[in-house]
């Protein structure tokens, strides 16, 4: 797998894959397999919208890859990572980084604000998931 070691090139490869994904395989495999253990900043990393996000990609909204598999640990911030990203229904592993981060108190907004202001009060969690 392609290791990252940087936030700068992760966030330039993720747009990458929004903009030609058969080019970020040959050229960084797929996405679900990337090296992310040295990443400190997943802030706004899919995010679709810009109200709160210097970076974002309107073709976030459809994302819905598995990125379970990414190593989190280094992370100190997951703020608004999937905002927007209304396509992406992979609550089981997104909430467990988020449970990990709060934990580590890591700089973090609740898991379903990733994704919409869907009338949830904040600080509460997602019916769909469950913490493993």
């Amino acid at each position: 797998p392609y290791t990252f070691t940087s936030n700068a090139a992760l966030k330039t490869c993720v747009t990458l894959w929004f903009s030609n994904e058969t080019s970020a395989i040959a050229t960084y495999g797929h996405i679900s397999t990337w090296d992310t253990h040295q990443i400190t900043d997943m802030a706004c990393l899919f995010g679709a919208l810009s109200k709160y996000c210097s970076y974002y990609n309107s073709a976030a909204a459809s994302f819905n890859e598995d990125i379970s598999g990414w190593e989190t640990a280094a992370v100190t911030t997951f703020e608004l990572m999937f905002y927007g990203a209304s396509s992406f229904n992979q609550l089981a592993s997104a909430r467990q980084w988020f449970l990990d981060a709060r934990r580590a108190k890591v700089r973090w907004t609740p898991v379903e604000e990733r994704f919409s202001h869907r009338g949830r009060r904040r600080g509460t969690a997602p019916t769909q998931a469950t913490p493993t």
